[in-house]
């Protein structure tokens, strides 16, 4: 039933994207169809997280702000396309279960490395969390770059969504798990994503 409405839901926020903007969408044939992922993607506004369930190939589980569960509508629908809670302020045990219990399931994790809505670009904002989990489930990383065009949302501006091709967990160098290794893995990663900007 759950997966009933979701699909119904999908078919609703897809033909509003297409309707209100100028969607593009690259690079969907190198998501993995199967198999534990870490999906990575620039953050730059609060309709990010619409665009990508709207074109997303795999139901991915995003990691989100738990300020967003406050609110009774958006918290609840966030719920339901299986969004959960992280304490931003401090480190977050139970959130960091919980993400790691669903790349333990094959599923998909969804994260925003910079860890908050940022209009500048710069790897160095990569959070070393990403590169933690990397290190602990031994998943891959598919890279994903949001462009929307002069980066204000307003009706029928251009968005481009970039799927990259898969980053290899080898290709992080992570033998151990110091918060050097972990950051320069994050910046590695974020630094990726960036550069896809150019791919339109």
């Amino acid at each position: 039933m759950k997966k009933f409405f979701y699909n119904i839901l999908l078919f609703f926020v897809r033909l509003f994207c297409r309707i209100f903007f100028r969607m593009k969408v690259n690079g969907k044939e190198n998501f993995p169809k199967d198999g534990a992922l870490i999906f990575c993607a620039n953050h730059t506004s609060n309709w990010d997280l619409v665009f990508l369930f709207s074109f997303l190939p795999r139901e991915v589980r995003f990691m989100a702000k738990k300020e967003i569960f406050s609110w009774f509508f958006i918290g609840s629908l966030a719920r339901f396309l299986g969004a959960f809670p992280v304490n931003r302020g401090k480190p977050d045990l139970k959130a960091m279960r919980t993400a790691l219990q669903i790349l333990k399931d094959n599923q998909v994790l969804g994260i925003f490395p910079e860890g908050t809505r940022l209009k500048s670009e710069d790897a160095e904002n990569a959070k070393a969390g990403i590169a933690l989990f990397a290190y602990q489930s031994k998943a891959d990383i598919m890279p994903c770059y949001i462009d929307i065009e002069n980066k204000k949302i307003r009706p029928f501006c251009k968005v481009i969504i970039n799927f990259g091709t898969v980053i290899k967990n080898e290709e992080l160098n992570l033998e151990k798990k110091d918060s050097e290794s972990l950051k320069k893995a994050s910046v590695y990663i974020l630094d990726k994503i960036y550069k896809m900007s150019e791919e339109k």
